[in-house]
C-alpha cells in the first residue's frame, strides 16, 4: 500500500498539535501552503507537514506557495 502523501486540514492539525481553526486560518491567509481540489476539498502535502515539524511554526510560512 502506498504511503499517504496528502492530508486533510483536520489530519494536519492533529499531526502538528494545533487546532483545526488555526490550520484553517493559516490556509486562508496563505501561511500554510495547501492544495485545493474544490472549494471544500483542501489538502496539505506530507512535505509541508514535515517541514512544519522540523522547522517550527508559523514564521516559516510567510508566503503562499503554489504546488504543481
Amino acid at each position: 500500500m502506498p504511503e499517504k502523501k496528502l492530508f486533510s486540514l483536520a489530519e494536519t492539525a492533529d499531526l502538528v498539535g494545533l487546532s483545526l481553526t488555526t490550520i484553517r486560518r493559516w490556509s486562508a491567509s496563505g501561511k500554510l501552503p495547501t492544495i485545493h481540489f474544490s472549494k471544500r476539498t483542501v489538502r496539505v502535502s506530507l512535505s509541508v507537514i514535515d517541514s512544519m515539524i522540523a522547522n517550527g511554526l508559523p514564521d516559516k510560512y510567510d508566503q503562499r506557495v503554489e504546488l504543481c
